[in-house]
């Protein structure tokens, strides 16, 4: 009799624990569940406000964040956006009402040269958005991870680096054509230093340069032919920037302390211009007593912009800095000459040229276009700008 009751109370205790375990493993699955689906940011109602240029036909295609969710299984966050386009003071009108989700992380936007389609990187795909049918369709659907994405210089190519950084240093590069849309590999192969690189610009169809990104922005390029990633032994300062062909790399060589630059607290002051490949100095420019800032570089890579300025006493002046813009050409000896209308050759050097900014003194922040308001968001982020 005494054994039976012994066997009842282990079945009782058997019964009791079971239950408890089903009921833990139940409030997990409905706690991950929870925390999977619930929006950590609250949909967007802020009202757009409607400004800009009665004549202007600038158009502005811009995201607005509409949810942010919680993933356990990989222990991330990812988040869903609505795509806009805004065109002079007309009322934005939506042009893709959500993208993004678990494992389609709308990382980064481009607009093809034509400015026909909207390439979105999803980081698991790229995906494309006809501007003027607005369907959506699938460029590339990734193995492993899509790092990054450019245009060819004729504009008719779109590469895709892909690579599933840092668990695995083997890259492939894809080529995709926008006229037939086939897909083409052009190289694979693996990264000795499974540093994370992405591609900066595609030179003459055979060389790819790419940029370090992380802790570090060293330049590094890759015969396609060849698929060996190499480094030209070029330092990078705290400004880099290639030039209109890829044909140079500049890099600013010294820095100034500078209570205008609220991130750094210092900016470039001159710089160095290397061949891009080679590593070989061909130029310098800049004034190491005053804050200098690369522009551009001409259609032909002959000149360079740039911008200088003296810092001022105090914090409070940096809001009325007066800049001074020079051109140089940095493939002759030929002293800095002194202009008026940067814009004006802003414009010519690159047609696709805006001049915009943020004001962030206004709430919510506002996008101003030629020094006009444009259009005022919270939470949003301009995809392309274009005419």
């Amino acid at each position: 009799m005494e054994y039976e009751k012994q066997q009842n109370r282990a079945l009782i205790i058997t019964i009791i624990v079971f239950a408890i375990a089903l009921f833990i493993a139940v409030g997990l699955i409905t706690l991950r569940n929870y925390f999977f689906t619930k929006l950590t940011t609250e949909e967007n109602t802020t009202e757009i406000e409607i400004v800009g240029d009665e004549e202007d036909l600038t158009k502005v295609i811009f995201t607005e964040e509409l949810d942010t969710f919680s993933d356990l299984d990989s222990d991330r966050n990812w988040i869903k956006v609505r795509i806009w386009r805004k065109i002079g003071n007309n009322e934005p009108e939506v042009i893709l009402d959500q993208i993004g989700q678990k494992d389609e992380y709308p990382l980064n936007y481009q607009i093809s040269p034509d400015n026909s389609r909207l390439f979105i990187n999803l980081e698991s795909k790229v995906v494309s958005l006809d501007l003027e049918t607005l369907e959506l369709e699938d460029v590339f659907v990734a193995e492993d991870k899509v790092q990054n994405t450019l245009f060819n210089e004729s504009g008719d190519k779109f590469i895709i680096w892909e690579q599933d950084f840092p668990e695995s240093p083997d890259y492939k590069v894809h080529e995709y054509d926008l006229a037939d849309k086939s897909l083409n590999e052009l190289a694979s192969g693996t990264n000795q230093e499974n540093n994370y690189l992405f591609p900066a610009y595609l030179r003459n169809d055979d060389i790819l340069l790419l940029w370090e990104g992380y802790e570090s922005v060293r330049p590094f390029y890759m015969d396609l032919n060849e698929s060996e990633v190499k480094s030209p032994n070029i330092t990078p300062g705290l400004s880099n920037k290639y030039s209109s062909t890829g044909k140079y790399l500049a890099t600013s060589t010294e820095a100034i302390d500078d209570i205008c630059n609220e991130v750094y607290g210092v900016s470039p002051s001159t710089y160095e211009v290397y061949d891009a490949i080679s590593g070989e100095k061909r130029s310098d420019f800049g004034q190491s007593e005053k804050v200098n800032q690369l522009l551009a570089f001409s259609k032909d890579d002959s000149e360079v912009l740039y911008q200088t300025y003296t810092i001022p006493q105090s914090y409070d002046e940096c809001g009325s800095l007066e800049k001074e813009y020079y051109l140089e050409n940095i493939e002759s000896d030929s002293e800095p000459q002194s202009i008026e209308n940067h814009e004006e050759v802003l414009a010519e050097w690159n047609e696709n040229y805006t001049d915009y900014f943020y004001d962030y003194e206004n709430q919510p922040p506002m996008l101003m276009i030629d020094g006009k308001p444009f259009l005022s968001l919270e939470k949003f982020q301009i995809a392309a700008i274009y005419e």
